[in-house]
């Protein structure tokens, strides 16, 4: 593949969101900082990155009424803690346990997934929703099981396992959001 039938198909897949879904997150983190909620970020592989990426760009929002600072934090970076809960509860339940024991009903739970079909990330909204929490989810492909079970989401309808084209997209996405924000 050619770098530009590459950046190409990035562009194409980009113009096909739903504007409306980009814009109802933006407003859900604005109202969630604005009255001091947690959010919680979580993916696998590089979805992870991008969750990680993610908080690092939200932690810099702050509400120009309330001044408060966006609580967002990400739900992948401790390993200690995520193999502690892989080795007592299974893979399935890193991101849910951690949830349960931190988050308050009405915070946001944003899962990023390119196949939309990761059991713990469908585990984590699962729990996200039997808690309170607000749930969403950026997904790809056919948005897979996340699409069905997030209450808002994004979505990238990208061919099955072009995960790398997928990734680019979300990472688009979470820095358009995150430059919104800040405006």
């Amino acid at each position: 593949m050619e770098f530009i039938d590459y950046t190409s198909k990035v562009s194409a897949l980009l113009s096909k969101i739903n504007r409306d879904e980009i814009f109802s997150l933006i407003e859900i983190i604005r109202h969630a900082v604005k009255n001091n909620q947690n959010i919680f970020i979580a993916g696998n592989g590089g979805s992870a990155a991008i969750a990680s990426h993610f908080v690092t760009d939200l932690s810099r929002y702050q509400d120009k009424t309330t001044k408060h600072m966006c609580r967002a934090s990400s739900l992948v970076d401790n390993v200690p803690l995520i193999t502690a809960i892989a080795n007592d509860f299974g893979y399935e339940e890193v991101f849910a346990k951690q949830i349960q024991r931190i988050a308050n009903p009405s915070d946001i739970v944003i899962a990023i997934s390119s196949s939309g079909n990761s059991s713990n990330v469908n585990n984590l909204i699962k729990h996200a929703k039997d808690l309170g929490l607000i749930t969403i989810g950026m997904y790809g492909f056919d948005g897979g099981e996340l699409k069905k079970h997030c209450e808002y989401g994004i979505h990238v309808t990208s061919e099955i396992g072009e995960y790398e084209i997928t990734e680019d997209c979300h990472s688009i996405l979470c820095h358009f959001i995150a430059r919104v924000l800040k405006s």
